[in-house]
């Protein structure tokens, strides 16, 4: 994204992304109000002013500065990270045709910092996770541990969830996997391409380790294990097979189930691209990207 396209972001979008809540009592038709953990903070078109330090500015950057006590460039880093999150996660999939699904873990608001503080110590940034958390994707349970809801792929129905702890290396996965997967972005059948990943985690690691486009879909599969109702829907698709790293798989199984995965999928579309991880999976390469830098 250029840097004008970057300045110009809507500032109550910034705000929204950053999980601030506009207060309604002090806002009006002219002016947005917020109360954050540096003061007041009021915006009135790309004009800002912060009535704790008597100070202000205009655009995107500047209020990204200010409120994160970033650098230019480190300001400019963390836009991008918005503008391609919204563009990818924006059309939300949870949305109000969903049925709830019988017996999904239990929601507790009060633990969603857990979970969020664990995906943003996975290198993940905290503007995808606040988009995934506004748009319903994901949630905490009374464990503290990140729920990954399935939906199905035609009806936007919550068909599942993928469970994984945040104190220990608990993983579960609940529903049929043939009725639904944990998704995002484009709709399967309007996508330009469509990624495949293990888990949730790797999913999310892979487009933020690449340029996210919201023509895609971004698929996890929970394993390694290909659906057939998926099938059916990838046939003659563009597809890019971004799992695990098969060198650094250590059980033989896992290496053989690794192969036969890219040949079956080779078998329903022509247009298979392999990406492999440096690492084990594209969450250890996002986490060494993160330490390096």
């Amino acid at each position: 994204m250029e840097i004008d396209e970057l300045r110009n972001i809507d500032l109550d979008k910034i705000m929204d992304s950053l999980g601030y809540e506009k207060n309604r009592k002090q806002s009006d038709s002219k002016r947005s109000v917020y109360l954050t953990e540096i003061g007041k903070i009021s915006i009135m078109g790309s004009k800002f002013y912060n009535f704790s330090t008597c100070a202000g500015g205009g655009g995107a950057i500047d209020i990204i500065k200010m409120i994160k006590n970033y650098n230019f460039n480190a300001a400019i880093n963390f836009l991008k990270g918005i503008g391609y999150s919204e563009k990818t996660i924006s059309n939300p999939i949870y949305s109000e045709k969903k049925k709830e699904l019988r017996a999904m873990p239990e929601k507790d608001d009060s633990k969603i910092n857990i979970a969020f503080d664990y995906l943003c110590k996975r290198g993940i940034p905290d503007v995808f996770v606040n988009s995934f958390i506004r748009h319903h994707a994901i949630y905490a349970n009374k464990y503290g541990s990140v729920v990954f809801l399935h939906c199905s792929f035609i009806e936007y129905r919550i068909t599942g969830a993928t469970i994984r702890g945040t104190n220990n290396n608990f993983k579960q996965t609940m529903g049929d996997k043939n009725d639904g997967l944990f998704w995002f972005g484009k709709n399967i059948k309007e996508a330009a391409q469509v990624i495949l990943a293990e888990s949730p985690i790797d999913l999310i690691s892979y487009c933020c380790l690449k340029r996210a486009f919201s023509n895609n879909c971004y698929v996890s599969l929970s394993g390694i294990f290909l659906p057939s109702s998926l099938i059916e829907l990838l046939k003659d698709r563009n597809i890019i097979l971004a799992i695990d790293n098969p060198a650094c798989e250590k059980s033989a199984a896992a290496k053989e189930a690794n192969i036969r995965l890219e040949e079956r999928l080779r078998e329903i579309s022509g247009a298979v691209i392999r990406e492999t991880p440096k690492n084990k999976d594209w969450n250890e390469d996002l986490i060494y990207k993160g330490v390096k830098k």
